[in-house]
């Protein structure tokens, strides 16, 4: 067991009958984190966990727990309240739709004791800022430390302690701006700090879910009409009115 890292997701009822799948693939991993926590939304699962499916109940133990809290900031779930309880440890978050590969987060850690003050992700985009999301290049081997990076959920992403500014935990900030779209918010938190990130070149193709992507976030905020556009936007208003700076912030 690797003492000091949490990992850290978030789900809703649509991927209640699936989740358990991904919850295996991460007990599974070649390095045991200290703690997998799932969050839940006491407004989506108002009787806890007998709300949840046996499958899932079934998973319980010393490693994995679920923590339910009240209101719902949707995917930010999968960070807000870990980085609050365990400020001092490193949080790996993850998806909850994927089967991970047995390596994840043996890579994450690899790369994070190279680079203890960087955010390391296995998966990322090269930031344009002359350019829409959807055009954005993904990286596909290692990189970094660099401003230049975002990182994608989906392949799981570390984050070294206290890496991220305080106006993380923002709660009306991230609802008039960036609802759906945690990745946009974490990675421009981390730039105000002063963070960079590197990639592992961990090369793999996530397996979804496939009962699970009804409602994925990545068809609402990557469609045809790009709400990950729309919500840089948002960010960037708040940015420039709060803090003086926009969403490029640090960005070459």
């Amino acid at each position: 067991m690797q003492a000091g890292v949490i990992v850290s997701l978030t789900s809703f009822p649509a991927r209640m009958n699936q989740i358990w799948y991904t919850i295996k693939t991460l007990k599974l991993q070649s390095v045991k984190p200290e703690k997998i926590i799932l969050w839940l939304s006491k407004d989506q699962f108002p009787n806890t966990t007998s709300d949840v499916p046996e499958k899932l109940r079934a998973e319980i133990d010393e490693q994995f727990e679920i923590r339910f809290v009240d209101g719902d900031l949707r995917p930010h779930k999968k960070y807000y309240y870990s980085f609050k309880e365990f400020a001092d440890k490193v949080i790996i978050t993850v998806d909850d739709d994927i089967f991970y590969n047995s390596r994840l987060l043996e890579y994450l850690l690899g790369l994070h004791k190279e680079n203890p003050d960087c955010v390391i992700c296995n998966r990322g985009h090269r930031i344009e800022k002359k350019s829409i999301y959807s055009k954005w290049d993904t990286i596909m081997g290692v990189e970094g430390p660099s401003y230049n990076i975002i990182p994608t959920g989906v392949g799981g992403v570390l984050y070294p302690p206290h890496c991220y500014d305080e106006h993380i935990f923002d709660k009306d900030a991230i609802r008039n701006t960036c609802l759906r779209a945690d990745d946009l918010w974490l990675n421009f938190m981390c730039r105000l700090k002063g963070t960079k990130v590197v990639t592992t070149g961990l090369q793999f193709s996530p397996i979804t879910v496939d009962a699970s992507q009804k409602e994925a976030l990545c068809k609402t905020n990557n469609g045809k009409v790009s709400r990950n556009d729309a919500q840089i936007e948002s960010i960037n208003t708040w940015a420039e009115e709060e803090l003086g700076v926009d969403f490029f912030h640090r960005v070459e």
